[in-house]
């Protein structure tokens, strides 16, 4: 098979996702859940705020019943937490990134050694043997290394079947073991499977 040749610009946010869902497969249940109670935990002093004006206020006002108040705060809070603060930590993130390493166009070839990102700061080769999985998140295709997650954006494809030509080839080259973990991946499936 001839070499697989992309040249295109990295876009953080395309990191940034593939390392969301790096973690997850990365990391245990129970690991997963310990690091959504630390989130979900550091709510609490949120709701213990919520609850204290809750019972200020019937205290103050007995007529304004303390529950319905406290629950009305919680989720004014939980609602605040999604839908404010996560988006711009995720923002704050990228923009952070991308102000300390700028983008340059970044060169991919996929042969018979492995795959290959070359840039004007990076050289970096994943030799086969080192891919641990493949999947796609909504913008890129990744490959999961110990901690890392490489990514392809996917506008830097000609075609869908350039996308599963350099997939087929993934699968067929890193270790079996790699290669299952990867059809597990519905995503990936979906692409595989699609036409032509």
């Amino acid at each position: 098979m001839p070499d697989l040749r992309l040249t295109y610009r990295p876009d953080y946010r395309h990191v940034y996702d593939a390392a969301a869902v790096l973690h997850h497969q990365r990391f245990s249940r129970a690991q997963n859940r310990r690091a959504r109670l630390v989130i979900f935990g550091s709510m609490f002093g949120g709701g213990m705020l919520a609850a204290a004006i809750g019972i200020g206020l019937n205290i103050w006002n007995p007529a304004i019943p303390a529950l319905p108040v406290i629950l009305a705060l919680l989720f004014l809070v939980a609602l605040f937490h999604a839908g404010v603060i996560a988006p711009w930590q995720r923002r704050m993130s990228i923009a952070a990134i991308e102000a300390a390493s700028p983008t340059t166009p970044m060169d991919f070839v996929a042969d018979d050694q492995g795959l290959h990102w070359r840039g004007a700061h990076m050289d970096f080769t994943l030799g086969w043997s080192g891919v641990e999985a493949v999947f796609l998140t909504p913008g890129a295709l990744a490959f999961m290394h110990g901690a890392l997650a490489l990514v392809l954006p996917l506008d830097a494809f000609e075609s869908d079947a350039q996308r599963r030509e350099l997939v087929e080839l993934c699968l067929a080259r890193m270790p079996e073991a790699a290669a299952r973990k990867s059809r597990d991946d519905k995503k990936l499936r979906q692409l595989l499977a699609g036409p032509g």
